[in-house]
């Protein structure tokens, strides 16, 4: 009701637009396993065994590298370019923003990594803090995945 009577509201999603919901619905997954991969960090670090702990840490950053390439993915099937309007320019930020925390959550495993891989395997402050960051990744693509790719 309110939305036919206000001149300015108007639907601002294109009507061919086409979702990639099995690739973000992949992230998704993704995202999931790559905070269980960062959990068993801390568990192997708390028992200061470090070929765990690399290990979990080497599948964390295969895992981010992996979402990473879904939601890449997603801009060549949607079909959609930058500058066609309002929608296409906020689809472009938020994804863009998240592929970047997304990047800047494989660099903190990677420094993870080799701070790990140096002997420091037993340090619980530094997993604890990573798999805190995974943790919210994990929450911002979900709140991106449900408003901007199921809600639309």
């Amino acid at each position: 009701m309110l939305r036919r009577s206000s001149g300015r509201c108007q639907d601002w999603l294109p009507k061919d637009l086409k979702m990639a919901e099995v690739l973000t619905n992949v992230g998704l997954a993704t995202i999931g396993f790559a905070c269980i991969m960062a959990q068993w960090a801390v568990y192997s670090s708390r028992r200061k065994d470090s070929r765990h702990t690399s290990m979990a840490l080497g599948m964390t950053l295969i895992m981010g590298l992996a979402l990473v390439n879904a939601l890449v993915a997603v801009y060549p099937e949607m079909e959609i370019v930058l500058a066609d309007g309002a929608y296409q320019t906020m689809f472009y930020a938020i994804t863009g923003t998240l592929i970047a925390l997304v990047a800047a959550g494989m660099a903190f495993t990677l420094a993870a990594l080799f701070k790990s891989s140096g002997g420091r395997a037993d340090n619980t402050d530094l997993m604890n803090a990573h798999a805190l960051y995974w943790y919210f990744l994990a929450a911002a693509y979900t709140a991106v995945w449900f408003v901007v790719f199921v809600q639309k």
